[in-house]
């Protein structure tokens, strides 16, 4: 009796079960969040939950932002599941330049956090 060999076909069903799960945790963050505009400081609160929410998202994953969340006109598009931090930024940055042309947001996008690192950096 052989006993069954699943290799390649099982790992290409893994990777596949844990993109769908990236890809339905992604669209949840991206609807509920991708265009955060308020006033005030619960412009930073909104980020602090966009950032809260895209910490539960699989790893190797990316954040990206448009505009200034003090200035009230904001979107985010995040990215997870990649095989590589370069794949996960490039990733972030084309869904959010995307949200960025629908919404008329003149900034370009950057990106935000990286796995569980902020590494934006706003000046002023």
């Amino acid at each position: 009796m052989r006993t069954p060999v699943f290799g390649k076909k099982t790992q290409s069903l893994g990777r596949l079960a844990r993109v769908l799960a990236s890809m339905t945790a992604l669209l949840l963050v991206t609807l509920a969040l991708a265009a955060c505009e308020s006033g005030g400081t619960t412009a930073h609160l909104n980020l602090r939950r966009v950032w809260n929410d895209f910490l539960e998202l699989p790893r190797e994953r990316a954040l990206a932002i448009a505009g200034d969340p003090r200035r009230n006109h904001w979107i985010t598009a995040a990215s997870a599941g990649h095989d590589s931090r370069d794949e996960a930024e490039a990733a972030a940055l084309e869904e959010c330049a995307k949200h960025r042309e629908r919404r008329r947001i003149q900034a370009p996008c950057e990106i935000y956090g990286v796995n569980d690192e902020i590494v934006w950096h706003r000046d002023g």
